[in-house]
């Protein structure tokens, strides 16, 4: 059995090395707090899940909520569980990261992907954070190999694409790949009948998580949920939403986009990756290929609903696109600088630069306190709790998870309040104001900001508190 195990290590050891790098590149850097909204909602699933109560919100993150448990019983804390989650499956994320571009390309082109890609700052930083955003990444990523490796054969497609629907219950947003890149496989290598197989195996994957949640949640409860789901969604569609002209609002995206890229990826990795979209759009026989065509059929899968849908507020939306980016950029290096020499010496500034980005973000997140946990920590040290009275929009959950004394109200769940004139009232939002009964005898008595660090919390980084009193 020892020789067996030795044996395995051995034959894999170059695998279990870049694993290994990634791990402690990630453990050292947890963050220590839930400091986003969605993050709190996890954690708060953990413990009692209900996506009617959003814990987590629809489509509720089933499969990531027992994985989550799964964590929590060795850790018995909620924010190291899911950081641990986090870190644990974004290290695991380089296996078929380099399997994959290793079975498309050579191992030169794997090792300097997989390297890039354990450093590049939106994969580095968001393995710290509680999201599902890298979890659900090892497992498309998992996805897209098992689908590149079943061409021909519908067993091999079958079973890839059941997986592809069982996955979505970790985290459904790459449906678009996922759905595009069955669709490319069943048609260049099979027929009409190798699809309807396909689509029949994905709609099994998601039924085996679907149905227990609507058992668990109910019809009524399940249809109320993702009908709100939906209203959010479309809500918050700049495109579809929005008063100005497509053009613009194209634009705008584009300028938001390019901001995120830059953050996650950095400037001159980004500059690199689109002149390899282009240098591969510009060779015929390239393109031709079917594992470009694979490549490129993920990027505009998911760029369309980059463009489309997100309000591209924060940097882990781009993270999709980082596997596809990464190999064909490497790809275009190894093929364009054919001396060793000078290829070495790009690819070291590169990596350098890319590893320095992510590096310092790491650190910040790990060393600062999140703009929307700094109003919590101030109340909890300046207010007591029998006599505070907290009215909250978007740090409601902070406020609901790190100072559960206080007696708090969500802001859109409240009408009307009535408060007691020895009561003092904490908003964080100036028309809050106006729901509280009698509220012209309510004066702003002290007005405090908080601030974070723009580029590891682009969503929040500054965020108020109107501390109220009664005034006759």
């Amino acid at each position: 059995m020892t020789k067996k195990i030795t044996s395995i290590i051995l034959q894999n050891k170059l695998i279990i090395f870049l694993v290994l790098i990634a791990a402690i590149l990630r453990f050292f850097y947890l963050s220590p707090w839930l400091e986003d909204w969605d993050s709190i909602q996890l954690a708060l699933g953990l413990h009692h899940y209900s996506i009617v109560a959003h814990q987590p919100h629809p489509p509720g993150y089933p499969l990531y909520i027992i994985l989550g448990r799964l964590f929590y019983i060795f850790t018995q804390n909620d924010t190291r569980a899911l950081t641990s989650l986090s870190a644990v499956l974004g290290s695991l994320s380089v296996i078929p990261f380099y399997l994959l571009t290793k079975k498309m390309f050579d191992k030169k082109t794997a090792i300097c992907s997989a390297l890039i890609f354990i450093v590049t700052p939106v994969h580095w930083v968001f393995s710290e954070r509680v999201f599902t955003d890298v979890p659900g990444l090892f497992f498309l990523l998992t996805f897209g190999y098992f689908i590149y490796c079943s061409k021909g054969s519908p067993k091999k497609i079958f079973l890839s694409s059941l997986f592809a629907g069982l996955i979505l219950g970790v985290r459904f947003n790459e449906i678009p790949v996922v759905i595009s890149l069955i669709t490319l496989v069943a048609f260049t290598y099979g027929n009409i009948k190798y699809y309807f197989i396909s689509l029949a195996a994905f709609l099994i994957g998601v039924a085996i998580w679907v149905i227990p949640l609507i058992f668990i949640t109910g019809p009524s409860g399940f249809i109320s949920s993702f009908s709100s789901l939906a209203d959010y969604v479309v809500k918050h569609d700049v495109l579809l939403g929005g008063s100005l002209p497509l053009i613009t609002l194209l634009k705008t995206k584009l300028v938001q986009l390019i901001y995120l890229f830059d953050l996650s990826y950095t400037k001159a990795f980004l500059i690199l990756s689109l002149f390899s979209i282009t240098w591969t759009a510009l060779k015929p026989k390239l393109r031709e290929e079917f594992k470009i065509q694979f490549l490129l059929t993920w990027i505009i899968s998911y760029l369309f609903i980059l463009l489309f849908v997100y309000n591209l507020e924060i940097q882990r939306h781009v993270l999709p696109l980082l596997p596809p980016l990464i190999i064909l950029t490497i790809l275009m290096l190894v093929q364009l600088v054919k001396n060793r020499v000078i290829f070495g010496l790009i690819y070291l500034l590169l990596w350098a630069g890319i590893f320095s980005q992510g590096l310092q973000q790491v650190v910040r997140l790990k060393r600062e306190i999140p703009p929307t946990i700094q109003p919590v920590s101030y109340v909890k040290q300046n207010f007591s709790p029998y006599d505070t009275i907290i009215l909250a929009s978007y740090i409601y959950r902070q406020f609901q998870y790190y100072a559960p004394e206080f007696k708090s109200y969500y802001s859109d769940k409240i009408t009307s309040l009535d408060i007691n004139p020895s009561q003092k009232v904490i908003i964080d939002y100036p028309s809050l104001k106006n729901k509280i009964t009698g509220s012209e005898k309510f004066k702003v008595t002290e007005i405090k900001e908080f601030s974070g660090d723009r580029e590891i919390f682009p969503k929040i980084s500054q965020t108020t508190l109107y501390i109220l009193e009664y005034e006759e």
